[in-house]
């Protein structure tokens, strides 16, 4: 008896760790006219994470997605930060732009587009995308998010 309680309580752990909501991130405003793959955060009870290959002029670098599980009021928080890209160049977020928000309806979901500045992290005349050191839009991001309920 004791044995099958305890093979009880191990299967059930981990559906008790179940994320409460998902996140599908997706490029979106690209020259082409169609959106780029999605790409689904992995999630766990407090947050969801994802990395997200953006095109760049040129270029293909890694922004990575952090957003917050919601709160009872429904509201939430999504972190930016870019990453590498494939030429070597490393691209950065202003801080004002890399840490947002969002809010779920009446049905727990949200679908918000962010529209993210760009900056050379260092100062070079060899990047293709940015060489004049100024703020540029250059990545449009939606996330889509749906929550089973709010914590």
């Amino acid at each position: 008896m004791l044995i099958r309680s305890v093979l009880a309580a191990l299967l059930l752990v981990p559906f008790s760790a179940r994320a409460q909501f998902s996140v599908i991130v997706t490029q979106v405003g690209l020259a082409s006219g169609r959106d780029a793959p999605s790409h689904a955060g992995l999630c766990a009870r407090d947050a969801c994470r994802a990395v997200l290959p953006v095109r760049l002029p040129g270029d293909i670098c890694a922004l990575n997605v952090r957003v917050g599980a919601p709160t009872a009021e429904g509201w939430g928080s999504v972190l930016f930060a870019a990453g590498p890209c494939r030429s070597g160049h490393n691209l950065t977020i202003p801080t004002n732009a890399a840490e947002t928000g969002y809010t779920l309806n009446h049905l727990f979901a949200a679908s918000e587009t962010f529209a993210l500045p760009l900056q050379a992290a260092t100062a070079s005349d060899t990047n293709p995308l940015i060489d004049d050191g100024v703020l540029h839009e250059a990545v449009m991001v939606r996330l889509d998010i749906v929550a089973d309920r709010r914590r």
